[in-house]
């Protein structure tokens, strides 16, 4: 038998006798193994073979994880207005379709690129918004069934409201002082009222002005509450569970992710901090790993990667694991991309001209990003469907080359797999397959990936990983009748 003991295996009455292996302890059994090609190293072979069949533990194994199933098309470029640094995305004009709206920040204004209706944008139309704006937010601020857009301007310390006459055009913009040098707006219903209120994160002054709207889509003044050291980046949404709208704020210049929480009326407790290192520069909150509650997502430029917290439930945050993107990462936004009910994740990456999509594996973790090119100086990256198809398409804002990447989404690749542990492709599982799934997995041959597959071959039970697990169950199934291998293309 085995068992696991440490980072490796400590092997308990097992006797290899010839092509057979047999098992003493509470083992009172043999199991036959078909004779092999002459060439192997037979020994070896039924050793690793019998330590397999006996295993109830994952003793040693190569990961292999699935391949991003992720299908973009080239991306197609829209004009914006110049140094474009924010975007969001919806259904302006009431037309049934989802618009775009751009902060452009050398310009002054927004840009309302409306949806043709499958899938293409037209000219951009600009409004006049403060000095320098760094963000848009889209919601309904007035109440009236329409979207209107409310814009953080960095320079001229303020916010500016504007309007939606109900076909996708704006009034001249209201402005609100914030603190300075606001970076981010996000809208939510903070207070519990019905209405859409408005959270700003301020550079300067290290902390997030909360803004409670009248009912009308006027603001009374701004109540402000500490958040880390230069807060680049704020979101609402109910951390805890209790039904309110919580804060999480990425700062730029602190080694911690401040996290508010609402008292109820949109007043908020000090902030709790959890180590992330410095350089964040944007979060987002959805349920990652399918349990319910809302974790949270950070591009850290400093260092390239994409943090991920989970929730333990109750508004506090496990340690965060990191993943690779580009180069510069300041933007992250999470959407189900491939169709199959988790959060995934896209990443625009300023210093290499990408965007990263990160495949959700369905448990909050992420296979290795996927990256697009994009224009010169990504800055922003959302997720909608922009052509009606019901995937989710990814619009990227590129400051360098003052217009927006649109990528639309393929939908959800075809699937042909061949019997999953069937290397020599003959239809038919046996030893000889056990043999090179041996190889595979302690000797250093490669994995097979079928091009339309999700799984590589060895990964018999389709967890997404290539392990001992694995060879176990194949010999389970060869030679005890166990259940067979899994279908990568079922449902």
């Amino acid at each position: 038998m085995v068992r696991s003991h440490g980072s490796g295996c400590l092997l308990l009455g097992l006797t290899v006798i010839g092509s057979t292996c047999q098992f003493h302890d509470e083992w009172s059994q043999k199991i036959a193994l078909p004779p092999f090609n002459p060439q192997d190293d037979t020994v070896r072979r039924t050793q690793l073979l019998c330590i397999l069949a006996a295993a109830a533990v994952v003793c040693v194994g190569a990961s292999s994880a699935r391949a991003q199933d992720f299908c973009f098309e080239a991306a197609v470029n829209y004009a914006t207005g110049t140094n474009p640094v924010s975007a969001a995305a919806a259904d302006l004009d009431a037309d049934g379709d989802q618009d775009l709206a751009i902060a452009n920040n050398n310009t002054g204004n927004v840009s309302v690129l409306k949806n043709n209706g499958h899938g293409t944008y037209a000219t951009a139309v600009n409004y006049p918004a403060g000095s320098y704006p760094q963000s848009v937010a889209a919601a309904d601020l007035d109440g009236d069934g329409d979207i209107d857009l409310a814009v953080a301007n960095f320079s001229s310390t303020n916010i500016s409201v504007l309007k939606n006459y109900g076909d996708g055009t704006y009034a001249a913009p209201v402005n609100y002082a914030t603190g300075i040098q606001p970076f981010s707006v996000a809208a939510a219903d903070l207070d519990g009222d019905g209405d859409k209120d408005l959270a700003v994160a301020n550079g300067i002054d290290n902390n997030v002005s909360v803004f409670m709207n009248y009912g009308d889509g006027t603001y009374a003044a701004a109540v402000n509450y500490a958040a880390g050291t230069g807060p680049r980046s704020v979101t609402a949404a109910d951390l805890d569970g209790d039904g309110d709208q919580d804060l999480a704020v990425a700062s730029a210049s602190s080694t911690n992710l401040p996290v508010l929480m609402n008292y109820g009326d949109g007043t908020y407790a000090a902030a709790s901090n959890y180590a992330v290192g410095f350089g964040c520069l944007s979060v987002v909150a959805a349920d990652l790993d399918g349990d319910g509650d809302q974790d949270l997502a950070v591009a850290k430029v400093s260092t390239g990667n994409v943090l991920v917290l989970m929730n333990y439930g109750d508004g506090t945050y496990a340690v965060a694991i990191d993943y690779a993107t580009g180069t510069n990462p300041v933007s992250v936004y999470a959407a189900d991309l491939d169709g199959d009910g988790d959060q995934d994740l896209a990443v625009a990456n300023r210093g290499s001209n990408t965007v990263s999509v990160l495949k959700n594996s369905g448990n909050g973790t992420y296979a290795a990003a996927g990256n697009h090119a994009t224009g010169t100086y990504p800055t922003s990256v959302v997720a909608t469907d922009v052509d009606g198809d019901g995937n989710q398409d990814l619009a990227v804002v590129n400051e360098g080359s003052h217009d927006v990447s649109v990528f639309l989404n393929c939908g959800a690749p075809a699937c042909d797999c061949l019997l999953q542990s069937d290397f020599d492709e003959d239809g038919f599982l046996t030893a000889l397959d056990s043999s090179v799934m041996i190889d595979i997995l302690f000797a250093g041959q490669p994995n097979v990936q079928d091009p339309l597959c999700p799984s590589p071959r060895a990964d018999f039970d389709c967890d997404d990983f290539s392990t001992a697990l694995d060879l176990s169950g194949l010999i389970d199934h060869l030679f005890a009748g166990g259940v067979g291998p899994c279908d990568p293309c079922a449902p």
